[in-house]
Formats: structure tokens, sequence, C-alpha cells
């Protein structure tokens, strides 16, 4: 994937997907895309498809639950923060 790319590397994996569907490479490096196009749902449901559906398993997709799930506590906590502002 080129430096910067996220819609041209989206179309990429998806096409890679389609042709191996038991790679969960393909799988992490999707949701690391949608993660950064601030595509969070997305990037949360293709890992959870490869995790829930497909049952497969790598660093890489756990990696991305892991920034998930930072994000969303982070949105969570500055939310709280504002509020109390």
């Amino acid at each position: 994937m080129a430096l910067g790319q996220y819609e041209h590397a989206e179309a990429e994996l998806r096409e890679g997907l389609r042709l191996e569907q038991s790679s969960w490479i393909q799988y992490a490096n999707l949701g690391l895309t949608y993660l950064a196009l601030n595509r969070l749902n997305d990037s949360r449901a293709i890992t959870e498809e490869a995790l829930l559906k497909r049952k497969l398993d790598g660093i890489g997709l756990h990696f991305n639950l892991y920034g998930l799930a930072l994000l969303y506590c982070g949105n969570v906590q500055l939310a709280r923060s504002r509020s109390w502002a």
C-alpha cells in the first residue's frame, strides 16, 4: 500500500479477500485501512468477520481490536470531559 493511498488500498484488499478468504492478514490490513480512513464501524465489522465468522486468528486482528478500543474509549472519555466542563 502506497503511503496515504487508503482508498486505493481498500479496493486492492477487497479484491485480495475475494480471491483468498482464509488469510487473516488480508482482513487485518483492510481493518487497518479502515482505521486510517476513520471508518471505525467498517474496521470493527471486517475484524469481527475474520475472528467470529471465518474463525481466523492473527496478531494484526487483535491489534485492530486494540486500536478500536482505544478510539472508542477515548471518544467516550472525551465526551465525559466535555460534559463535565
